[in-house]
């Protein structure tokens, strides 16, 4: 296994998100030769055992599902889901990143059932400096899993 930089093949450092990439010789199909799992860690400065191993701090969720500050920074989708916690009454919510400084909010609420305002603040104080719409839905659909996307980014990095 590897942690890779998210926008190259450097080796990511330890408390840095990477990307997780693995070479498995005795697959039984065929060999995989550093494939790109598509998942997101962070490696841990060091191991508990204190061999030269890998160990991983945490695991952040799929590359597809990252969103970005206004910065550029990568904003991992753990954070949305605790940023959520606190509006319990928003049955589903979608974040949409459309550009580095636009954001669409999708969510399944009624709207007097939650501080928009307060949402608003929150949302800000992560991504930063940018433009952030609400959009009301009855229902966010669903894929062939039975999950619905938390969030989505149309930028590419």
């Amino acid at each position: 296994m590897e942690l890779l930089k998210l926008n190259s093949d450097e080796k990511a450092e330890p408390g840095e998100l990477g990307r997780v990439v693995i070479t498995d010789l005795f697959n039984y199909a065929m060999p995989m030769i550093r494939y790109d799992t598509g998942d997101l860690a962070v490696r841990k400065q060091t191991s508990d055992c204190r061999w030269n191993t890998i160990c991983l701090e945490r695991i952040e969720g799929r590359k597809a599902d990252i969103t970005y500050t206004a910065e550029g920074e990568p904003i991992s989708p753990s954070t949305w889901g605790v940023l959520f916690w606190e509006f319990p009454d928003i049955k589903q919510y979608q974040i949409i990143q459309e550009s580095r400084t636009e954001y669409v909010i999708r969510m399944n609420v009624e709207k007097d059932r939650y501080d928009e305002a307060k949402l608003y603040t929150l949302v800000k104080n992560v991504v930063g400096d940018v433009k952030i719409q609400f959009e009301y839905v009855d229902e966010i659909p669903v894929l062939s899993s039975g999950k619905f996307k938390r969030s989505i980014c149309k930028i590419q990095q």
